[in-house]
């Protein structure tokens, strides 16, 4: 009876397992931050295919990363480029390692090789994370909260509102006032419009007289571009000559100079000058054959009168 019921044990261990005791395997090593749910000798499932175990779990040191051992039965070869995903059965079922081969581009994983491994879906996660974001929304809608009473408070006072209802009125009255001035400018555009109309006319013929002016002195410049070469630089020479003969006269040579720095000289044309404004103001006055009496006195002496006869 011993024996049967050991026999009948491990049937049902083997058939309920899958015989994973009696295959020869190899082991993986997969590198993840969290067992996420995984137990051991949970089931590692490729294309919906048993292909080997999960052993046990350690934690490496630091306790940021675990290691997690799989059992691989021989005759199911693995590459390097496959994904390792912890999944689960169902919504709340038990979790097993599912893995999805890609292009097997890479060589085929050796016993004891290390991979990554994708965690599963995480309801506490999930749940933490939802809890953190209701926690930021509480602090959106207090903050909005405070916002609004303060724009109740200050921005929306019944003084701030009353400024807005003045401010309004006035831009309305500025509207009104500026629409009136545009009807104002309208009809006296419509009661001018002939006036306008000549005015921008003479504007438009000032405008081509001017170009036809532009257009001649051009033509009069291309034709005698020599000529007012030449005059430019006649005026040139002379504007040298006259600056020779400025640096001579303040240096004294020369007529001007010498009139300049001799003050004898100076002196005479003075008098000369003098004589001349005397003769030409007696000319104006007496005529120009003028000439002065000489006084009776002079000519003749005074009568000595007659001697005595003795």
């Amino acid at each position: 009876m011993t024996v049967a019921l050991l026999v009948l044990v491990a049937l049902v261990v083997v058939f309920t397992r899958g015989g994973s005791w009696f295959q020869p395997s190899y082991e993986l090593r997969l590198r993840s931050e969290t067992v996420s749910g995984l137990k051991k000798s949970s089931v590692v499932l490729m294309a919906g295919v048993p292909i080997g175990r999960v052993g046990n779990a350690e934690l490496l040191p630091g306790g940021k990363h675990v290691i997690i051992r799989l059992k691989i039965y021989d005759r199911y070869k693995i590459h390097g480029d496959a994904r390792f995903v912890i999944e689960s059965i169902g919504f709340l079922g038990d979790q097993f390692v599912a893995v999805y081969p890609r292009e097997n581009a890479r060589p085929i994983l050796e016993s004891g090789a290390e991979v990554s491994v994708e965690p599963s879906f995480s309801f506490q996660e999930t749940a933490r994370s939802a809890t953190e974001l209701v926690d930021e929304v509480k602090k959106i809608v207090k903050t909005l909260n405070e916002l609004v009473v303060r724009v109740d408070q200050k921005v929306l006072s019944e003084r701030n509102l009353t400024n807005v209802n003045v401010t309004l009125n006035n831009l309305r009255v500025a509207s009104d006032k500026v629409t009136t001035m545009v009807d104002g400018m309208s009809t006296l555009v419509q009661t001018n419009s002939p006036s306008i109309s000549v005015s921008v006319s003479n504007l438009v013929q000032f405008s081509q007289r001017l170009n036809g002016v532009a257009g001649d002195l051009s033509q009069l410049l291309a034709t005698n571009r020599l000529e007012f070469a030449e005059a430019i630089n006649s005026l040139d020479n002379a504007a040298k000559v006259l600056e020779r003969v400025a640096h001579s006269v303040e240096e004294g040579r020369g007529l001007v100079g010498a009139l300049i720095n001799d003050e004898d000289l100076k002196a005479k044309i003075s008098n000369v000058a003098e004589n001349l404004q005397n003769v030409s103001s007696n000319i104006n006055r007496f005529g120009l054959l003028y000439k002065p009496r000489q006084s009776r006195q002079a000519q003749n002496p005074p009568y000595p009168g007659k001697s005595s006869i003795k």
